[in-house]
């Protein structure tokens, strides 16, 4: 059994060592034919406190290869994920294809080129921070949620869940994909932005009494606009459910935050700005959430136009 992952980045990196390193048949897939190369010429490398662990798997720039892979899993950035999805549905057919992104918007584009009965939700508490191409930090663990789209989807999504715990990830079957991508949404708009602006790690939040406020109150605004969407997240209490997450992942630089300090585009349009514009659509007021999106917006066209690199799509061979 094969499993295929497009996006070499910290949890692309993350989830194939461990993957392999389980036995587990595993691919990389990258936009990028020279830095696939170089990722392929030697063995990922996953640090941790306990110390690393190394696997050797191939990575290649030709989406082709997911032909043999019974579950693919994306985690390319959210604005990849269009050509991605394209890229993939013009090539293969029949996979598991599973969304293991930020944002939302995600799932619809899929579904573009994808049938439901083919798709699944996910969303993971690993905190993963890239060091290079094909080396990461493993910050923390925690657990990962695969929610299928429609009950035909069921038993693909069991099956990559066994796999995952093979692979030792905490990994467990939800059957409502809208939970499980609201609750990582409510946790990254109000960690990621914030500590992306005040360039922190996860866990300095909670050492400042004005962001952890911040924080706490980003997350009661997104969950409204969660409420208000008929969304009923699994917990009642956001801001409690996001400090803890931010404490849990102390050490852990949120993907914004990383992506600032690249130079790269970030995906703030499709969590702070996705809450912005839904909230703004159903009448309830998100001015945390707008306020972070304009910040991190002018951060990143800052930074970008000095650095003139933007990660460019995927895109098939």
């Amino acid at each position: 059994m094969r499993v295929a992952i497009v996006g070499p980045g910290a949890i692309g990196t993350l989830f194939a060592t461990y993957l392999k390193a389980a036995g587990i048949d595993t691919v990389l897939i990258d936009y990028d034919p020279e830095r696939a190369r170089r990722i392929s010429s030697k063995p990922l490398v996953v640090w941790s406190k306990r110390g690393s662990i190394e696997a050797s798997v191939e990575c290649v720039s030709d989406v082709a290869v997911a032909k043999e892979a019974e579950h693919v899993l994306i985690s390319v950035k959210a604005y990849s994920t269009e050509a991605a999805a394209q890229a993939l549905g013009l090539n293969v057919s029949s996979p598991h294809v599973v969304s293991l992104q930020n944002g939302l918007g995600n799932l619809e584009i899929l579904g573009k080129w994808f049938d439901p009965s083919q798709i699944s939700a996910a969303s993971t508490g690993e905190a993963s921070t890239y060091i290079a191409p094909g080396e990461v930090y493993h910050a923390a663990s925690g657990v990962t949620k695969i929610a299928p789209l429609t009950a035909k989807c069921m038993t693909l999504s069991l099956k990559l869940v066994k796999l995952l715990q093979k692979a030792g990830f905490d990994s467990v079957l939800i059957d409502n994909p809208e939970t499980v991508i609201w609750e990582k949404l409510i946790i990254n708009s109000s960690i990621n932005a914030v500590t992306a602006i005040a360039r922190i790690k996860n866990g300095d939040i909670l050492r400042y009494p004005s962001l952890k406020t911040l924080t706490s109150e980003v997350a009661q605004e997104s969950y409204e606009v969660a409420l208000k969407k008929g969304i009923i997240p699994d917990f009642k209490d956001p801001a409690g459910m996001v400090l803890t997450a931010a404490s849990t992942t102390s050490k852990n630089k949120s993907s914004m935050l990383q992506d600032i300090e690249r130079g790269r585009r970030t995906e703030v349009d499709f969590i702070n700005g996705a809450i912005y514009s839904l909230g703004e659509a159903s009448g309830v007021p998100t001015p945390l959430n707008a306020t972070l999106y304009v910040i991190v917006k002018s951060m990143e066209e800052r930074l970008m136009k000095t650095s003139a690199r933007l990660e460019p799509a995927i895109v098939a061979s």
